[in-house]
């Protein structure tokens, strides 16, 4: 069975079905010739099998012993290709330009204020150039704009 991570989708692949994680939920354990791969937060068991039935994402052997294998499959499990980050907005403009060089033309963002406001909305554009614009659209200002508001975004997958 193929086991990999697959960089387009930010997914595992487990014999061809995506197992969507974060940040190394996945862990592979060994069992004397055979490997565990689990839910490292529920301890809930995905897969057992032999060793020798695992294989990269090109359908070559993950590895010469047990170990080899957990420690492939590991790797992959670490890799977890998002794209975010934090700024904010400066108290004056009601637009920010964020430029990333790992966006591309087309890439979705999704934008949350990193505190609780009142009366203020979000507006990301799709990504152009490796940067996006987020607007910001407040209702009813009676104090003004909140200065140094910050806000994180995600490329969504």
């Amino acid at each position: 069975m193929r086991v990999y991570y697959d960089e387009n989708k930010n997914t595992v692949v487990i014999d061809t079905v995506s197992r969507y994680f974060r940040d190394g939920n996945l862990v592979a354990e060994v069992f004397g010739d055979d490997i565990a791969i689990k839910y490292e937060e529920s301890e809930t068991y995905e897969v057992f099998a032999n060793y020798q039935d695992y294989q990269d994402g090109q359908g070559v052997d993950a590895g010469s012993t047990p170990q080899e294998v957990a420690d492939y499959l590991n790797g992959e499990f670490q890799k977890d290709g998002i794209i975010e980050g934090e700024t904010n907005f400066n108290g004056v403009d009601n637009t920010v330009n964020v430029i990333d060089d790992r966006l591309t033309e087309g890439d979705t963002i999704y934008v949350t204020p990193t505190v609780n406001v009142l009366n203020e909305f979000y507006f990301p554009t799709i990504v152009v150039n490796n940067s996006f614009t987020v607007n910001r659209i407040v209702i009813n200002a009676l104090n003004g704009l909140t200065v140094n508001l910050p806000f994180k975004w995600r490329k969504l997958i």
